[in-house]
């Protein structure tokens, strides 16, 4: 998640940490690579649903749309190059 750039609120920091920290515990105890990306999507759905606002979900959806789409031309331009 690029929460870097939604102006939290100290107290979205602080539950975006608290929230954090506890997936860093949780994947600790995993043992495969897939109950630990399943832990961080648990995590940053979490985040999303629960500390940011409507307006900071929608910044963070258009960012990752946009993030994606420079992605994909990426790997487009790589494999025709």
């Amino acid at each position: 998640l690029a929460l870097k750039h939604l102006d939290l609120s100290p107290e979205q920091k602080a539950q975006v940490k608290a929230i954090h920290q506890q997936a860093m515990v949780d994947a600790r105890q995993a043992t495969t690579k897939e109950q630990k990306q399943q832990i961080r999507r648990a995590a940053n759905e979490k985040i999303r649903t629960q500390v940011l606002t409507d307006a900071q979900r929608q910044q963070l959806d258009e960012m990752n749309q946009s993030h994606h789409k420079q992605h994909k031309q990426a790997h487009k331009a790589a494999h025709h190059a």
